[in-house]
């Protein structure tokens, strides 16, 4: 067995494993309060025809570690460089016990990278990834990646259309199922949220994580299957070419990932989502009544009729 440090985080709901070291950190479990929890690296399996040991799927899935998939940074310097970096952990840390920031750099690439991992109803990830070169740096994708236990084996998204919205689309957690968004803003054809869970889970039955980009703009949800039968999903947003070009000390700070788990079905994890919102919101004062004029005038709002 491989010796790794462990960092839990706790909330009365959660329970979020990390592994840290010198380089990039990865989750490895997130789910009910645990104790005791054993990372036994060197019982993963490894297939043939690859590389000796299980490269990690970091919170940034990196291409320079020998990761095959998606990485979660994507992005280069004008003369083609800084497009597989690889982070060294510079600091860690811990506000309080639910919660831990990493603080990662590359001195070749001329990176840095800042991680936030918290945990109360859901667990949040946050990424910031900061230019420390002297030339621009052009982001292409900035996406954190949420592990999948190998009995999560069903895989819920929703498609649909306008007056039809939330189509759930059922299948098999296997290979690659790519969702996104290209309407520029919230859409009624996709949802930027995917569900795994175990075999048939349904609104009460059933364990079930939920993963959904706090954004409503252009995102890009990917569930992954390893050729090794490792899952995760990756989630950030959906850029266009220089859309986000980082001048020398500028940030681009990626939409959090917000992650519900759930040992009573899709309601548990709504529940905890909604706990999650409700929140965040200002509970003083009386709430503003609110005039919804949709069903009156649909598209048509000119300011007379209204």
């Amino acid at each position: 067995m491989i010796a790794i440090d462990l960092l839990t985080l706790r909330s009365d709901a959660l329970s979020v494993v990390i592994a840290q070291g010198a380089g990039m950190p990865e989750i490895l479990s997130v789910g009910p309060a645990i104790d005791g929890f054993v990372h036994d690296v060197a019982g993963q399996p490894v297939p043939h025809a690859t590389v000796d040991a299980p490269v990690p799927i970091g919170i940034i899935a990196e291409a320079a570690t020998g990761y095959s998939g998606r990485p979660g940074l994507q992005g280069s310097r004008p003369d083609g460089t800084g497009w597989a970096p690889r982070f060294t952990c510079t600091g860690t840390d811990r506000p309080d016990q639910r919660s831990a920031v990493f603080h990662l750099t590359d001195d070749v690439a001329a990176l840095e990278l800042t991680l936030t991992v918290a945990v109360d109803h859901v667990m949040t990830i946050g990424a910031r990834l900061t230019n420390r070169g002297t030339t621009p740096y052009a982001v292409l994708h900035l996406a954190p990646s949420v592990p999948m236990p190998e009995h999560a084996t069903d895989l819920l998204s929703f498609t649909g259309r306008w007056c039809r919205e939330f189509q759930p689309n059922r299948t098999p957690f296997e290979s690659n199922t790519l969702v996104e968004n290209r309407a520029g803003r919230t859409s009624h054809a996709n949802m930027p949220a995917l569900y795994a869970g175990t075999g048939g889970f349904g609104e009460q039955r059933g364990e079930v994580w939920g993963v959904q980009l706090a954004w409503s703009g252009n995102y890009a949800l990917l569930a992954q299957q390893l050729p090794d039968g490792r899952r995760h999903i990756q989630a950030g947003e959906l850029l266009d070419p220089l859309e986000v070009e980082l001048a020398p000390g500028e940030s681009y700070t990626a939409p959090d990932v917000v992650v519900a788990w759930s040992d009573h079905g899709l309601s548990g994890a709504s529940h905890a989502f909604h706990r999650t919102v409700r929140a965040s919101l200002p509970s003083s004062g009386a709430r503003p009544v609110i005039l919804n004029t949709w069903e009156a005038v649909y598209f048509d709002h000119r300011l007379d009729t209204l």
